[in-house]
């Protein structure tokens, strides 16, 4: 997927050294963006009667509530393409791979395709206003695939806005895993707790075997 002009989109939230691009032998380097996304999953509104779906996501956590628990995101950290792509298409003409580690509700990987797709039609936009005077022109097409180190085999809460990232088989996962606790170190905040759980869950499921 990264062959030809292309784009990494990284969805982790944090790095203790982030690498700007991929270096490529006799070709341009694919760069790389990241992207914060925070999934308020496990937040329970403290009075249900101050919920109203009109709120925005900031509005309801000011007011002590959510909106609708589990489904919103909140853009942490977005793309960032310098002063130098200022008149320039970033997004426009590229195959995008959005990284992450799990993909658990699919809620978050549909909001970072939903919201990239938002910015591809902005640059569109732009595209053809810059080229009014061109009959006819076509606006080169952009591509999203997405790689994910675990798929959780559960019901997801939400689908792909892009409906061709599955059909056309641009989702890859590096291993299927059932709905259990994983161990990802660099986003734990107590990470002997973190193992713990993980440890207690494997063990119990080596016993359901025996």
């Amino acid at each position: 997927m990264l062959a030809g002009n292309a784009q990494m989109i990284n969805s982790l939230h944090f790095f203790s050294k982030k690498r700007t691009f991929l270096k490529r032998a006799n070709n341009k380097n694919i760069p790389i963006q990241a992207i914060g996304l925070s999934l308020y999953e496990d937040l329970i509104s403290p009075n249900p009667s101050n919920i109203n779906s009109n709120h925005s996501t900031t509005d309801s956590i000011n007011n002590g509530s959510l909106s609708t628990i589990g489904t919103q995101v909140i853009k942490t950290q977005w793309l960032h393409f310098g002063p130098s792509h200022a008149t320039t298409s970033p997004l426009l003409g590229k195959n995008i791979l959005i990284v992450d580690e799990v993909d658990d509700t699919r809620t978050t990987l549909a909001y970072a395709v939903q919201e990239l797709t938002k910015d591809i039609e902005e640059e569109k936009r732009k595209f053809l206003q810059d080229n009014s005077e061109h009959v006819n022109i076509k606006v080169p097409e952009t591509k999203f695939a997405i790689f994910v180190l675990h798929n959780k085999k559960k019901e997801k809460r939400m689908e792909l806005p892009d409906l061709s990232i599955m059909k056309e088989g641009r989702y890859f996962a590096a291993k299927e895993t059932p709905d259990r606790w994983l161990v990802y170190p660099w986003e734990a905040i107590d990470i002997e707790e973190h193992t713990k759980k993980s440890l207690t869950q494997e063990q119990e499921a080596l016993e359901m075997l025996q």
